[in-house]
């Protein structure tokens, strides 16, 4: 399902918050921890495993540098 056609008025403005977190000078890992507990309370498989991928993924190339 394409939620930002079904939904637009509700998912730009999430995409948006997305963003300027991101984009933000919070520490990312502070972030995706965040995300996850998120996901977590609103029992989204889905992005839990996204978040948890993601979390990984940097968790890991922090060990390469």
């Amino acid at each position: 399902m394409n939620y930002a056609k079904v939904s637009p008025s509700i998912i730009n403005p999430l995409y948006k918050s997305y963003e300027e977190i991101h984009a933000s000078e919070l520490d990312q890992e502070l972030i995706l921890l965040v995300e996850t507990r998120v996901s977590q309370i609103n029992g989204c498989a889905y992005c839990c495993h996204l978040h948890a991928f993601n979390r990984m993924a940097i968790s890991l190339g922090d060990r390469d540098e």
